[in-house]
């Protein structure tokens, strides 16, 4: 028989990465303020179905700036 090889890469988004440019910074900062309070998927990163200073905590735990 033959093989093939094949190469797969994962890039895993941070959380706080509401962009995804795979970096937290301003931008990330900015969306998340508007979903602030919601139950916004993008910004529900610990998916407890609320925006909230949990969530918050997570984006500046990843803070690139």
């Amino acid at each position: 028989g033959s093989s093939e090889t094949v190469k797969v890469t994962l890039k895993r988004r941070p959380f706080g990465d509401t962009t995804g440019d795979l970096t937290v910074n301003d931008y990330d900062l900015s969306k998340f303020v508007r979903v602030f309070g919601s139950r916004n998927k993008a910004g529900d990163f610990n998916v407890d179905g609320i925006v909230d200073d949990y969530d918050l905590s997570r984006l500046i735990g990843n803070w690139k700036g």
